[in-house]
């Protein structure tokens, strides 16, 4: 189990890099991204341990967990309101163009970003025992076969968000339509970070007060996602909406993914 909610409030700055910095850019950016993050709720599974072993007729259960939340709202007496968190994301970037056509990137997405949850709710838990397999197919609980035990209390931990790598790169194939790539490579094992994750995507009338976007990917956690949105651009104001499928096409498809995004541009 692993998942956070959480509100980024954030400041992107970008600079001119000296012509002939990057040897083969014609001309070069370096962009940097600072960010408030405001935590709402955060569970993961800290720790899962133990044997689980066939004897004869028998299974034998040995293992504990450990598992820590901070929720904004109280399931019961033993599991009281965690605080909302604050931290400091900071991602960094650098792009060149390569011609009038071509242009690449590479980004590190969350340098630095962390949270430290208080008043949250460590859990811990041992289970224990030998079952047959009679007390598999009589039992109405296992837990009458099992020597169980289990304790909460309040405390603090803390958590960071995986940082990832991209290399990017973007096409300008005619007038009306821009091909974008990108390479993610997560470092760390929370909450998102998977196997390399490999985008592909279209823009449609760039130009356009209401641009078009089509993409794909393939890795990561679901194998394959697609997708497709707008931006409608009013003035220095641009919304964003989109949605997609992971994990298949369709009927096929194990999840659905919805977006919506509010910029300002100067």
């Amino acid at each position: 189990v692993e998942h956070i909610t959480y509100l980024p409030v954030s400041y992107s700055k970008g600079f001119v890099l000296q012509p002939g910095l990057i040897p083969f850019g014609r001309k070069s950016y370096a962009g940097v991204r600072a960010s408030l993050l405001v935590g709402l709720a955060e569970v993961h599974t800290e720790k899962v341990s133990g044997i689980l072993l066939g004897i004869n007729d028998s299974t034998l259960i040995n293992a504990d967990i450990e598992m820590h939340a901070s929720l904004p709202f109280s399931i019961d007496e033993s599991t009281p309101e965690g605080s909302i968190s604050s931290g400091f994301g900071l991602d960094v970037g650098l792009i060149t163009e390569i011609d009038d056509k071509l242009t690449l990137g590479i980004s590190i997405d969350n340098v630095i970003a962390s949270f430290n949850w208080s008043s949250a709710t460590i859990y811990t838990a041992t289970v224990s025992g030998e079952i047959t397999s009679e007390d598999f197919s009589e039992a109405d609980s296992l837990s009458d076969y099992l020597e169980q035990s289990e304790k909460k209390e309040v405390g603090d931990y803390k958590t960071s968000l995986p940082m990832s790598i991209n290399l990017s790169g973007t096409y300008i194939a005619k007038e009306w339509v821009t091909i974008d790539a990108n390479i993610r490579l997560d470092i760390g094992d929370m909450y998102w970070a998977s196997r390399p994750l490999i985008s592909l995507g279209t823009e449609f009338y760039p130009n356009s007060k209401i641009p078009l976007f089509f993409g794909i990917a393939i890795g990561g956690h679901s194998g394959f996602i697609w997708g497709t949105g707008l931006s409608i651009k009013m003035g220095s104001i641009i919304m964003d909406l989109s949605g997609g499928q992971e994990g298949g096409v369709f009927n096929n498809a194990t999840g659905i993914r919805a977006g919506f995004g509010l910029r300002y541009e100067k």
